[in-house]
């Protein structure tokens, strides 16, 4: 069909109905879309949290096959760990890069019956990161226990036989 010229008395554009009914589309697709997006936001902030813990893992063992004891992880926590006996075995991880209200300390200690260790990783948290501490408890099946604005984490030393000093 050929171009045609519309004269002075031609209305284009769209109607009222046409503008509510997309308004109503976009806003039905932000209803499904921001829930969703807060819920990915909170996976991958936990997913992070949950790799820098294993890195500290990875540490506390390393550590305590170079000979450190229980009393040396006393007292660490997310601003010391650079400068504790763990700051040697750890490259990559940015502990003291937790959420507002959020952070990170070490308990340690002989256990009763072995000559081995207990160490545990504790997140503790204000009460605007519950999801993330759910997260969190479901990807660390070796969690001793959890409350409201807590969560402690089992480091698996149990095959670390080295006595203490």
């Amino acid at each position: 069909m050929p171009w045609t010229h519309r004269g002075p008395n031609s209305k284009a554009g769209f109607t009222l109905i046409e503008i509510v009914v997309v308004l109503v589309v976009i806003a039905v697709l932000a209803s499904i879309a921001i829930p969703n997006y807060r819920a990915v936001q909170t996976k991958a902030e936990a997913a992070r949290i949950s790799t820098q813990l294993h890195y500290l893992e990875d540490a506390i063992i390393q550590a305590i096959i170079e000979g450190a004891v229980a009393s040396d992880f006393v007292g660490i926590n997310a601003g010391s760990v650079e400068q504790s006996v763990l700051g040697d075995f750890l490259t990559m991880a940015n502990l003291s890069d937790v959420p507002e209200g959020m952070s990170f300390q070490l308990t340690a200690g002989p256990k009763r019956y072995t000559n081995g260790y207990y160490v545990s990783i504790g997140i503790i948290s204000d009460a605007s990161h519950q999801a993330i501490l759910d997260e969190l408890h479901a990807m660390f099946p070796r969690t001793s226990s959890e409350g409201a604005s807590y969560l402690w984490v089992d480091v698996d030393s149990d095959y670390l036989a080295v006595a203490e000093n």
